[in-house]
């Protein structure tokens, strides 16, 4: 799968995981503390990791992307060196990755 079929993916598994009505529409929640998520959607993780991050950086390309279909991205835990995760922010909580 290439890189773009792999953000078309990415978008698609989230569009779905907002549109699950087994999660509460809650944007404080942390979806990754959620074991369900991660077994209803075992590839979300890898995809965002594949997608979002470049050479070891944010990938701009695809967080703009992302973000005109209503995802906002930003960075989790940071150091001196960037960011050591980021957060998508999705109507359903703050799903971490990398």
């Amino acid at each position: 799968m290439d890189s773009k079929d792999k953000l078309k993916e990415l978008a698609e598994q989230l569009k779905a995981l907002e549109a699950d009505d087994r999660f509460v529409d809650d944007r404080n929640l942390w979806l990754r503390n959620e074991d369900t998520v991660d077994k209803l959607y075992p590839g979300l993780n890898t995809l965002a990791h594949e997608v979002l991050i470049k050479q070891g950086k944010p990938n701009g390309f695809s967080m703009a992307v992302l973000e005109k279909l209503g995802f906002k991205i930003g960075p989790g835990e940071t150091d001196s060196f960037g960011w050591l995760s980021g957060i998508i922010y999705t109507s359903k909580g703050k799903y971490v990755y990398g």
